[in-house]
């Protein structure tokens, strides 16, 4: 993807600027590079019901929302960018990527509405007709996920969970966005975006539906895991929980599954 190669090169560009005595042409790559980033991001006001943004797409060309269901690197643009602000605090396009950095935390914020008490990050916004672009045999589960999501209008949807296909688990969706969200955070001094990001932890600890730490060791009625070789070691996370085959009232309960497997959010 045109943003993921684009946003560790900004990183890379940055650290050899600094570790070579801030060697030129290290920090025109990084400016180069912060452009692609900027214009993969969602800056105009889509024309839906609930029109959110400051997300990102795959590339400039914007045919596709970024999103990740198992292992997420949605922190890699905005380090990008916050670190650009930190090392060029006089440069022409400073307030660029300060904007995208403000727009992205604003987007978090909104999107992290949708799961309150519990303030859980959401995992992305999808798009209707994304299954076709899934092995066929997929193309029914992934459909049936994405229009169970928050209808945002004009065929999208907010997955608070990912949509699941071989992997599950959503901890390496959230926390990447956590991080993402904090470094705006110390960026604009936002003690609303800082609380949010604290709050990913907290989820996985112990301030979710089943209030259950997913920790082992840590808190209390922490489930083992399977774990056939090191055997369950304290501090150990699971990929996350999952929800495909259940419907989750996010809202204060959980139920069991039923006869027809419904998936993530349901109002």
């Amino acid at each position: 993807m045109e943003h993921e190669a684009a946003s560790v090169g900004v990183l890379a560009s940055v650290d050899l600027w600094v570790a070579s005595g801030k060697q030129q042409r290290y920090a025109e790559k990084a400016i180069e590079l912060a452009g692609t980033i900027l214009a993969s991001q969602e800056r105009k006001r889509p024309n839906w019901d609930i029109p959110l943004l400051g997300f990102l797409y795959t590339g400039p060309g914007k045919d596709r929302i970024l999103h990740y269901c198992h292992r997420g690197r949605e922190q890699a643009p905005i380090l990008g960018l916050t670190q650009l602000c930190d090392a060029f605090p006089n440069h022409p396009d400073w307030m660029k990527w300060y904007s995208a950095v403000v727009l992205h935390s604003q987007y978090l914020k909104a999107a992290a509405k949708y799961t309150e008490p519990y303030g859980m990050m959401p995992a992305s916004i999808y798009q209707a007709d994304e299954y076709r672009s899934v092995p066929e045999s997929r193309r029914e589960s992934f459909r049936n996920q994405v229009v169970n999501g928050v209808p945002l209008g004009q065929g999208h949807y907010l997955r608070l969970f990912p949509v699941w296909m071989d992997y599950r688990g959503h901890f390496g969706t959230i926390l990447p966005q956590a991080q993402a969200l904090i470094n705006a955070a110390h960026l604009r001094g936002d003690l609303e975006s800082a609380a949010l990001a604290q709050h990913q932890a907290e989820w996985i600890i112990g301030r979710n539906p089943f209030s259950q730490s997913t920790m082992n060791g840590e808190g209390y009625d922490f489930s083992p895991w399977y774990a056939p070789f090191p055997g369950n070691i304290v501090g150990a996370l699971p990929v996350g929980l999952q929800t495909e085959a259940t419907t989750m009232f996010l809202i204060g309960r959980c139920k069991a599954p039923g006869p027809t497997k419904r998936y993530g959010y349901t109002r």
